[in-house]
């Protein structure tokens, strides 16, 4: 195990704002496997949940692309903190709007809460390349996209634990308030003192000192996958739910046992890219991630018979793990292809984008369960958009001038 030695030499401002993050994660990957549940408990339909949630995405679709101008000259530790205090103000504005049936102030919180938690990861990962060293960048980034796994680890085991302790199922709002409380933390670390170098002086708002091309370029493929992953993976709860009638305790149990294989993969990434190069690191893995999701969305069409819904689970425990891990490839490869004065413009393209693509996703996803389209026949189209982006990453990355060391054996 000698490749999680690399991690240690982060440096400590980037393992404080890690922290940090962990804690405020800890409120998104509950608001992501909990709250569908919790809108389902009071009454909201499927369309309507699509609609609520498109909200989220719309909100940082807008607000991303200014924000991407703003960042560049400016230190982010101011930015990081504010996004921060309003993660769990907008949960509290959730929480209460949604039981009351105020659908007007449960489209807020749920923008709020969107753009909180998207300038929170828009500045995480142009921070570590400005104040990380070139050598430990990778682990840097791929150690700041662990923490959605282990949070949804977390988040599992103690929904699924708590409710066979107590022997009884806790209430979503109950969990969602107590994860809320723990959000906190994350805030008071993200006040801790931090050292962060300033940005340069020369790096003004410019809009032809970009290359919008490279931009253009790197962002296409993600974009389509984005359009796939939002007719899916905000609603694939509904789909156990709806299909075999699965709780949030149970889905989230299985959540956390995928995410730690996410986490895993997360943490390893770095060495599969550094020994195979970005072809296999990035579009073998999402490949098979692909075909896993096939197998999934036909479960459905044989859901009755016993080996349906252990399949589903194996697909599901397979999938998320094969494309998230990745992620932090995907992630630093476009850091690097993109180049020093275009990194932070494409972390907020990159952000509003993929939220673009979810919020016109969520829109079909509305449209097509108030048609009455089956879960098939959305994560099969699901699938095809996935294989599109793919093979686009696997044209780019053949094109791409960024190299790595094939040389480097992989160490135990």
């Amino acid at each position: 195990m000698s490749w999680l030695k690399s991690y240690g030499a982060i440096s400590p401002v980037i393992k404080r704002l890690v922290l940090a993050e962990f804690f405020l994660q800890l409120m998104n990957t509950s608001y992501f496997m909990i709250l569908n549940f919790f809108l389902v408990r009071h009454g909201y339909e499927d369309q309507l949940i699509a609609q609520m949630i498109s909200y989220r995405f719309l909100a940082v679709m807008a607000l991303s692309l200014p924000f991407g101008f703003f960042i560049p000259s400016r230190r982010l530790l101011p930015i990081f903190r504010t996004a921060a205090c309003f993660i769990p103000i907008s949960s509290v504005l959730i929480l209460w709007a949604a039981p009351a049936q105020r659908h007007e102030l449960l489209a807020l919180g749920i923008s709020l809460f969107g753009i909180a938690t998207a300038a929170v990861q828009v500045i995480m990962v142009p921070f570590i390349m400005r104040n990380e060293s070139e050598e430990r960048r990778t682990e840097a980034i791929a150690l700041h996209f662990t923490t959605w796994s282990v949070t949804s680890f977390l988040l599992g085991v103690v929904s699924f634990g708590s409710n066979a302790f107590l022997q009884e199922k806790l209430p979503e709002s109950s969990v969602l308030m107590f994860f809320t409380a723990l959000s906190l933390i994350g805030v008071v670390v993200a006040f801790l003192p931090m050292n962060e170098k300033r940005p340069d002086p020369d790096q003004a708002i410019n809009f032809r000192s970009y290359d919008w091309a490279v931009i253009a370029r790197v962002l296409a493929p993600s974009v389509v996958i984005g359009i796939g992953a939002g007719l899916t993976i905000p609603f694939i709860n509904l789909f156990f739910l709806h299909v075999f009638s699965m709780e949030y305790d149970e889905f989230s149990m299985m959540g956390a046992i995928s995410t730690l294989f996410v986490t895993i993969g997360n943490m390893y990434g770095p060495r599969l890219k550094k020994a195979y190069g970005y072809r296999v690191a990035i579009t073998m893995t999402q490949s098979l991630a692909v075909l896993a999701l096939v197998v999934l969305a036909l479960t459905e069409q044989f859901k009755t018979l016993a080996i349906a819904f252990p399949l589903a689970v194996l697909c599901y425990l397979l999938r998320q793990p094969l494309m998230n891990m990745a992620n932090p490839i995907v992630a630093s490869f476009a850091m690097e292809y993109v180049g020093e004065k275009n990194r932070e413009i494409t972390s907020a393209l990159q952000q509003a984008f993929w939220a673009g693509s979810w919020f016109f996703s969520t829109q079909i996803f509305r449209v097509l369960r108030a048609g009455g389209f089956s879960y098939t026949t959305i994560f099969l189209t699901t699938a095809a958009i996935y294989g599109i982006g793919v093979l686009w990453y696997h044209i780019l990355i053949q094109k791409s001038d960024v190299r790595v060391d094939h040389a480097t054996p992989l160490a135990s």
